[in-house]
């Protein structure tokens, strides 16, 4: 998230509360530097996935897929 595209007093009290959320997470959640984010988004760039459901391409034993769906109102992710 940019700070540029969060102007509004409402978007902010929202990032606030997600960033609150995020830290609660630590066993779940990603915290990392934005360089390795963009290494990350690089190396799933180099991806694919078959029509059997595997995933193929560099560093893939990394790499797995979910399915996420929508249960009353939230989102449940799906291995």
């Amino acid at each position: 998230m940019h700070p540029d595209y969060v102007v509004e007093q409402r978007y902010l009290d929202r990032y606030e509360a997600f960033l609150e959320y995020l830290s609660e997470r630590r066993d779940t959640a990603w915290h990392t530097l934005p360089r390795d984010a963009a290494r990350w988004w690089r190396q799933r760039e180099e991806l694919s996935v078959s029509d059997d459901g595997e995933i193929r391409g560099a560093s893939d034993e990394r790499a797995t897929v979910a399915f996420v769906r929508e249960h009353e109102g939230h989102l449940v992710l799906e291995p």
